[in-house]
């Protein structure tokens, strides 16, 4: 690659990264669902190069968001779920009447199993203290969304143990196990690549990027009973929340 053609390819980067912000978001929000664009109307509508619509458009079909066929051209592989996480609820809950898709659970495994130390950490137990592990698959649409694994304390899980985990969620059967309200949930949200277990389960290629989500939700006394670590297709899942500015942004 000759200095003229490095500095093209630099020069071309920040406009890519713009385009690319811009029509995944458009992507998202379902705006193609009449036909995608032509990368001439691209250009034009953006004010930018062939070549920076190509790569943006290469952009997208690595991640997954978009399908390039030769003789069909380009269309939304599919539309992102907004999640949003700073409501607790459960998925059925979140995206009942949106649109979305029926929410289906496939129960993997359910047993009680001693805590692992980190386990026992966050919902404040003794190390080997038995709890309630849970493992689904969870489909949006007919397509896999997500892999949860939960950590019930036990007497929340011998409270929703023989319920129906396929039609129901947890936050639902725990509130009615428990007799009272679910308080809030703490995240803590981090990129990761698929293993070649999750992607079997969610049905992406090894190494695939993924979501991780690990979420403690405590009861509205502060008491921790549910542990989840959550690991949603970055393809399939978009997380949203607002958040406000503190009063004193020094602390």
């Amino acid at each position: 690659m000759t200095v003229r053609e490095r500095n093209d390819v630099a020069h071309r980067g920040p406009k890519v990264r713009r385009v690319a912000d811009y029509l995944r978001r458009e992507a998202i929000r379902g705006t193609f669902g009449g036909g995608f664009p032509t990368e001439g109307e691209l250009a034009a509508e953006y004010g930018v190069s062939r070549n920076v619509i190509r790569e943006v458009l290469t952009q997208l079909r690595a991640e997954g968001l978009i399908d390039r066929r030769p003789g069909r051209g380009t269309s939304v592989a599919h539309r992102k779920v907004n999640y949003r996480i700073d409501e607790l609820r459960g998925l059925r809950e979140s995206f009942h009447g949106s649109g979305a898709g029926e929410v289906v659970n496939v129960v993997r495994d359910v047993a009680f199993v001693p805590a692992p130390p980190i386990v026992a950490d966050r919902l404040e137990l003794l190390s080997g203290t038995p709890v309630l592990f849970i493992e689904r698959v969870r489909h949006v649409d007919s397509v896999p969304f997500s892999l949860d694994r939960t950590y019930l304390t036990e007497e929340a899980g011998r409270g929703i143990d023989g319920a129906d985990l396929e039609h129901n969620d947890i936050f639902a059967l725990l509130e009615g196990a428990l007799g009272t309200p679910l308080g809030e949930s703490e995240y803590l949200i981090e990129a990761t690549a698929a293993d070649s277990d999750t992607a079997r389960e969610l049905d992406v290629p090894a190494h695939a990027p993924l979501v991780l989500m690990e979420r403690l939700t405590r009861t509205r006394r502060g008491t921790p009973v549910d542990l989840e670590f959550i690991s949603l297709r970055s393809d399939r899942a978009s997380l949203s929340a607002r958040g406000s500015r503190p009063h004193d942004p020094r602390r």
